[in-house]
């Protein structure tokens, strides 16, 4: 969401123009929180709108126990509190944005009206319509709810406190603020000289017909080389004017006139003259096209969070300079200062940023994190173990005693800390502030006193080296396992249905992209497969009336297929191919095709027709190329699956899957087709997947040994293959060595079909050893 200030130019002026018009609310001063619905209908917080890739938190009890995740943990038990109402708006993958505002005063601005703190519900995420913010809001807006969790406290800035404490959130939602008030601020005449300016004649001599806006508009490429020196000074001083001459004062009209008269909705009536410093500032949204921009006082809150995180920032922070005469904070105060000497003593003050000390590792990644480590030592130029041991422990030492010092000037002067803002308004550090700095003190001296301890404990340099970027190593090596796990579970969870897709296809693709897809949907169906059919469930666009992007798959595809006369399908797919699909899409009856979509995207709540179905599909057989004997075997088979028996299947599902990868491979169905192949060929025996993999854990047994160094020279050299799924790590002492909780699955076909068994190759066999 930009800034007023940084619009785009002609999006600025039509803003000012319309601002009496524009809906406003609140900006909130707390801290940014996501809340979902994973696919099987779990209710998650996660961080992932501050930092993409946090993980999902399913528990209250998952959130580390850190005093800054004391609102989170809190806020988690408040909406589970609330599950049943939240299930009855929210669909399953779907996502909301939320601000939490916990305590008093969660960053500049002081809340806490009743003493309460507050969670509310902003916009939808991740494809979420904005609407399920707007109905939770409606649903759970004034409720509270009182939870017990236990969060981390300090009396002194030197020994935490896990403190059972009982929290009483508030729901709510953007706190709407009344626009009359804008039409009264005077921007008209500020407005009209910016027009004025940008009407003037820009004064080049090349081009003296072209004015301000025209410079501003035009490239460089238009003018002639020669001038486009000229040009580009101008361009520069007319940009510059336009920012400090007009944009700047009419935000600041709007900040003095409007913005600073108004107070926190959520605000407590007894503030400190310390903590009173209103509101950040308003999201102003045009109701014609939804467009959103915010005009929030820049300097003066950065000015207060600066002034709030002083003495946070000389304890510990991102280190942004190696240089021993930079400021403390640009060290990363006290802690990255000590990092940056015992990276130096090391070898390598770069070690001291993480991004560096993840390319130095990735260049000796070993297969393990613990051979990163090792590998990372061995290149170490350090001959006197002991002896660099003493002077780790001495900058560790070090550090603890310049955080006393600090923590004990601090404790001494904290009311004589003064901030006086652009508007004469004086303040000082409130209760809030105080609270939470002494909260960074005590973990501070916390981890000090560990780091204290575990390179006490070290008995070589590999250790000091695990102690001090083991979590370097580890993100190395699982950096691409990662890659692959997300990419694939967001595969499964947002069906991808972007309408470039139907772009640059002929009418014969299409149709056979359909094709698979409701073959894909009659299999997920008649395997009672209940992740597809959560997928497939799409209750809101069975009729394809339009284009959504939340469709599911089946209606994504059938949108073009089903509506092929309308002008948008047209326009999206071409006339040629919307003309083709048109001509035998008429043959069937609409009603027809409704009630396919209609049943196939209701979930398991109606009874299907499926012979009436299967008639319908048929009619569009009439395109040339489609009554084939391949499609024909796909469809009867299909929509007699549950008919079939085991071997009938396992041929069915080679065919369809080579049909799928034909024309349409990265469909979120495909996944759930392979689970459902694979778990037909697990149970081949008519077993169940308990019993297939206790008759395998000998295998496993095996299977590690061997990756072990350990394998039983006794053991049978026919021993069969086996697939790795799965592949998860549940015991911390097996990071980087073996994962023994891993699934593994033995491959077998129907015994009915007769196949000649063969061994495993030499080469396979000795890839896996050395893997």
């Amino acid at each position: 969401m930009q800034h007023l200030e940084d619009l785009p130019l002609a999006a600025f002026i039509k803003a000012v123009k319309n601002i009496g018009t524009m809906h406003a609310s609140e900006k909130l001063d707390g801290s940014n929180l996501w809340l979902g619905l994973d696919e099987d209908g779990k209710l998650y917080t996660s961080r992932e709108g501050k930092r993409k890739g946090s993980k999902p938190f399913y528990s209250e009890g998952d959130y580390p126990r850190f005093a800054a995740y004391n609102g989170f943990r809190a806020a988690h038990a408040a909406l589970q509190h609330k599950i049943e109402d939240i299930k009855r708006v929210m669909q399953p993958n779907q996502m909301v944005e939320m601000e939490v505002l916990y305590g008093r005063q969660p960053n500049a601005v002081t809340y806490g009206a009743d003493g309460k703190s507050y969670i509310a519900f902003l916009r939808g995420v991740e494809g979420t319509p904005d609407v399920i913010a707007d109905q939770l809001t409606s649903t759970l807006g004034g409720q509270s709810v009182k939870v017990r969790v236990e969060i981390i406290e300090t009396a002194d800035g030197e020994n935490l406190d896990l403190t059972p404490a009982e929290i009483t959130y508030q729901f709510t939602g953007a706190q709407r603020i009344p626009t009359e008030k804008l039409k009264d601020v005077q921007l008209d005449k500020i407005l009209k000289d910016l027009e004025d300016y940008l009407q003037e004649p820009a004064g080049l001599e090349s081009s003296p017909e072209l004015s301000n806006m025209q410079v501003l508009q035009n490239s460089l490429g238009s003018i002639p080389v020669k001038d486009r020196p000229a040009a580009k000074d101008k361009k520069e001083e007319i940009t510059a004017k336009v920012m400090t001459g007009f944009r700047l004062p009419i935000k600041r009209e709007l900040l003095d006139n409007y913005i600073s008269k108004i107070k926190p909705a959520l605000g407590d009536k007894d503030v400190t003259a310390d903590e009173d410093v209103g509101i950040e500032g308003v999201v102003l949204r045009d109701p014609t096209t939804g467009d959103l921009f915010k005009i929030v006082d820049k300097d003066t809150f950065t000015t207060i969070n600066t002034f709030n995180h002083t003495i946070r920032n000389q304890i510990s922070g991102v280190v942004k300079t190696l240089d021993g005469h930079a400021p403390l904070e640009a060290r990363g105060g006290i802690l990255g200062n000590m990092k940056i000497q015992i990276a130096d003593l090391l070898g390598n003050k770069e070690l001291a940023r993480g991004a560096t000390a993840k390319k130095a590792l990735e260049k000796v990644k070993g297969a393990t994190p613990v051979d990163t480590v090792k590998a990372f030592a061995a290149n170490l130029d350090i001959d006197d173990f002991l002896g660099t041991k003493r002077k780790l422990l001495a900058l560790v030492q070090q550090a603890a005693k310049d955080l006393k010092a600090l923590l004990e000037d601090f404790k001494a002067n904290k009311d004589n800390f003064q901030l006086k803002l652009k508007n004469g308004k004086t303040i000082g550090i409130s209760r809030e502030i105080e609270k939470r700095t002494l909260l960074v003190f005590a973990e501070s001296h916390r981890n000090i006193s560990e780091l204290f301890d575990k390179i006490k404990a070290a008995k070589s340099v590999a250790q000091v080296v695990a102690i001090m970027y083991g979590h370097h190593a580890k993100a190395v090596n699982n950096a691409h396992v990662a890659t692959v796990n997300e990419s694939r579970l967001i595969l499964e969870k947002k069906p991808d249905t972007d309408k470039a897709l139907y772009k640059n296809k002929d009418a014969f693709t299409l149709l056979n992209i359909y094709f698979a897809t409701v073959f894909m949907t009659v299999i997920i169906y008649k395997a009672d497969d209940t992740k597809g059919i959560r997928l497939l469930k799409d209750r809101s666009h069975y009729r394809m009336t339009a284009w959504t992007p939340t469709m599911s798959q089946l209606n994504f595809w059938g949108y073009p297929i089903w509506h092929s006369s309308s002008p948008v399908v047209k326009k999206l797919i071409g006339p040629k191919a919307a003309n083709a699909l048109f001509k035998v899409a008429r043959h069937a009856d609409p009603s027809r095709s409704r009630l396919m979509h209609m049943d196939l995207s209701a979930g398991k709540d109606v009874p299907i027709e499926w012979s009436d179905h299967q008639k319908t599909l048929r009619v569009l057989q009439r395109f040339e190329g489609m009554a084939t004997d391949r499609i024909n075997i796909l469809m009867n088979g299909v929509f007699k699956y549950d008919e079939l028996d085991h071997d009938g299947k396992v041929k069915l599902m080679s065919k369809l899957f080579f049909y799928i990868q034909q024309f349409i491979p990265t469909s979120p169905l495909f996944f759930r087709i392979k689970a459902i192949q694979d778990k037909l060929i697990l149970n081949a025996n008519g077993e169940n997947d308990e019993m297939v993999q206790e008759r395998l854990i000998p295998y496993v047994n095996a299977l590690v040994e061997d990756e072990m160094g350990n394998a039983d020279p006794t053991a049978s050299q026919n021993t069969p293959a086996v697939d790795v799924i799965n592949k998860t790590t549940s015991d911390p002492k097996d990071q980087g060595t073996i994962n023994r909780s891993r699934r593994t699955v033995k491959r077998k076909r129907n015994p009915d079909v007769k196949k000649a068994r063969f061994t495993r190759p030499e080469s396979e066999t000795e890839n896996k050893e050395t893997q």
